[in-house]
């Protein structure tokens, strides 16, 4: 690949240097005035109008045989400047209201007319086309701009083959070609961040470069099937589901920590650690009595911060009792950076550096001996030599508890673990005591187990134990029949049971706790939630996102509702801009301004409903066992629909029945009048 230049500029910019001229601001029937005015205007409609009023008054001023003549030579052409922006700025309209067939119609014509481009109209060319679903027109357009520096061509050929072959060797190559020209493309395109809408000078593989495309072209990556989930597993982009777009001012923030009740007994002992095979491990620990307080592990070093959230985080919402802060925290010297002190003064806790933590020291090697016994045990169990019934039938030989009742279930853990590549569920496998109700054996894996993994559990809670239960449940009826068969010499009946409430207590905790307090409630878990409520709305998303509104709708056009009631709402489509696909759903008009004219302000007051689409990994993962289990309809890999109900603060909370009842109703009532307007 030829070396790319570093030269700084905008590859879409679309005005010379120069601008209109200096009094296009008093020629009001001119092109170049015209141009302006769509450039200003306050929503679609009245930019067309304008641009149109621009093109008319360019073919009336420079003249149709004129312009003929100097066809393909327009964009050297100072005079045609104008006439040329309009023509560009109503391809945008067009695209913006979903006419995407007169848009493409009107970029052929604008290269015809402007074979250098002047306008820059070949990106939204080359996206339309995508969207069209036109391969080898794209694949042209990519191939007359060999020549270009910018990575956004790299990025596009990609994409191209991907949406037209899928994922294999090719579309890998030109991914890796891309990642090459401009290694920051995927972070920010898969992160979701907002980017500056006013990009002007970039540099050529850099990340303003990466921030211009992705700006851009993330909606046309979002528009093909796939895409996205592709970029992330083979970029093995790494996703923190923790990560908080902003957060609280830090004197607000401080002050809410110093107003926590304090306990001139408690010390909290801190420890930062990093292992080269298992990555880096934050522990916090109660010196009262050695209950951890908060754990937390990453891949990658964490931030100073992100430690300073996890501690307050621990304070606010602690896992067990109410919120307090200690008297003390102890640490080892260098550990924790030297600011933290001022930190600790202003919220009252005296801050101790010790070379020695008994306590935390003490419950890091508990921690250590439990994983080893558990490694011990699973390469015991995993040994050729082992054999589940000659170990059953010598263990038929203890006694059995009277009226003892276990538990034993695989199931997907209860949250997405992130921060290692690609967002997985784990799999736990767990043996309880229904009737001590508690956890005897519990296991964690990457991968789901087979059923000779469960049994060999229950072996191991029997040894460990010193007794046998009289009876053992599990969920599913034909993995209690060869549980039944399997552990028939130990002596042990095996039944499917209805529920198995240890076991659900226990996953319930394990999800509050690896969740975290800011986590989304599921929408399963709401009281009257039913399942054809839930059957309902992920049928009406599914063929909202199929429809693709937001190709046919601009986004300043509210769509009015009737609820069942009479009551009117309003619906906005959200998607046109490329950062998010959904519907917006807003109670009132001064609501719906608000959100239109984008005062954050009156937004943080008001309240609004929301459908959302995304990856698996962005909704709860207790819904996506719901939907799992219920087969319900999602649409794609990126149609994953997570339905909110923001409340004043930017509060969320998932909607209640008769919420979904109106979701659901405005999603249908938009795909019908999508569709009778494509008619």
């Amino acid at each position: 690949m030829a070396k790319r230049s570093k030269k700084s500029h905008d590859p879409r910019a679309g005005r010379s240097a120069a601008g209109p001229p200096a009094n296009a601001f008093g020629m009001e029937d001119t092109a170049e005035a015209h141009s302006l005015f769509g450039d200003l205007a306050d929503d679609v409609a009245s930019a067309e109008a304008s641009y149109r009023a621009g093109i008319a008054a360019g073919e009336r001023d420079l003249g149709v045989a004129w312009i003929g003549r100097h066809a393909g030579r327009l964009g050297r052409k100072p005079e045609a400047r104008g006439y040329l922006v309009c023509k560009r700025g109503l391809v945008h309209c067009l695209v913006a209201t979903g006419r995407l067939t007169e848009a493409l119609a009107a970029c052929e014509d604008l290269a015809r007319l402007d074979a250098v481009d002047t306008t820059t109209a070949r990106f939204v060319h080359l996206d339309i086309l995508m969207t069209l679903g036109r391969f080898d027109a794209a694949r042209a357009l990519c191939a007359a701009r060999a020549d270009e520096p910018y990575s956004g061509w790299d990025y596009a050929r990609a994409l191209i083959e991907f949406a037209d072959a899928g994922d294999g060797a090719e579309s890998r190559r030109l991914l890796a070609a891309a990642i090459d020209a401009n290694p920051h493309v995927p972070r920010l395109m898969l992160s979701g961040e907002q980017v500056d809408r006013d990009l002007t000078l970039v540099t050529i593989g850099e990340e303003d470069e990466a921030a211009l495309y992705v700006r851009d072209s993330r909606g046309v990556w979002l528009d093909v099937p796939g895409a996205i989930s592709w970029l992330r597993a083979v970029t093995g982009t790494v996703v923190d589901l923790t990560a908080k777009p902003a957060r609280a001012p830090r004197g607000a923030m401080l002050d809410a920590l110093a107003a926590l009740p304090q306990d001139e007994a408690e010390e909290w002992q801190m420890h930062l650690g990093h292992d080269p095979g298992a990555g880096w491990s934050f522990h916090v620990v109660s010196a009262l009595d050695g209950r951890m307080i908060t754990v937390d592990a990453s891949a990658r070093k964490p931030r100073a911060e992100d430690l300073w959230d996890t501690l307050s985080t621990a304070m606010r919402f602690p896992r067990e009792g109410e919120p307090r802060r200690p008297a003390r925290v102890a640490m080892r010297p260098g550990a924790f950076p030297a600011t933290w002190a001022k930190r600790f003064q202003r919220i009252g806790i005296r801050q101790e550096f010790r070379g020695a933590l008994t306590e935390l020291d003490r419950a890091l090697a508990d921690v250590d001996e439990r994983i080893a016994a558990a490694e011990r045990a699973r390469a015991e169990e995993e040994d050729d030599t082992f054999d589940p019934a000659a170990v059953a039938a010598a263990l038929a030989a203890l006694p059995q508890e009277p009226g003892a009742i276990w538990e034993a279930d695989l199931r997907h853990a209860p949250a997405w673990v992130t921060g290692e590549g690609e967002p997985y569920r784990p799999w736990i496998a767990l043996v309880a005591s229904r009737t001590h109700d508690h956890v005897l054996v519990p296991d964690i894996t990457t991968t789901r187990p087979d059923d000779g993994h469960l049994v060999r559990l229950v072996l191991r809670a029997m040894r460990e134990a010193g007794i046998r239960p009289e009876r053992l449940e599990v969920a599913d009826a034909d993995v209690a029949a060869r549980l039944a068969a399997a552990l028939a010499p130990a002596g042990i009946p095996v039944s499917p049971a209805a529920a198995l409430p240890v076991i659900e207590k226990m996953t319930e905790t394990l999800a509050t706790a690896m969740d975290g307090p800011d986590t989304l409630r599921p929408l399963a878990g709401v009281p009257g939630m039913t399942d054809a409520l839930q059957r309902g709305l992920y049928a009406a998303a599914a063929e909202f996102y199929r429809a693709r509104p937001w190709r046919k709708l601009p986004s300043d056009m509210p769509l009015d509702i009737h609820r069942p009631d009479g009551r009117l709402v309003h619906a906005v489509v959200m998607g046109q801009s490329g950062v998010q696909q959904g519907l917006a759903i807003y109670e009132d008009a001064k609501t719906l301004a608000a959100a239109l004219r984008g005062d954050e302000q009156a937004a943080a007051k008001s309240t609004s409903l929301a459908v959302m689409f995304g990856e698996a990994f962005e909704i709860s993962a207790r819904d996506h066992d719901a939907i799992d289990r219920q087969g319900f309809d999602i649409a794609g890999p990126e149609a994953w629909p997570l339905v909110i109900r923001m409340e004043p603060g930017f509060a969320t909370r998932p909607p209640l029945a008769w919420e979904v009842e109106l979701i659901t109703a405005c999603l249908r009532e938009v795909v019908t009048r999508v569709l009778n307007t494509a008619r």
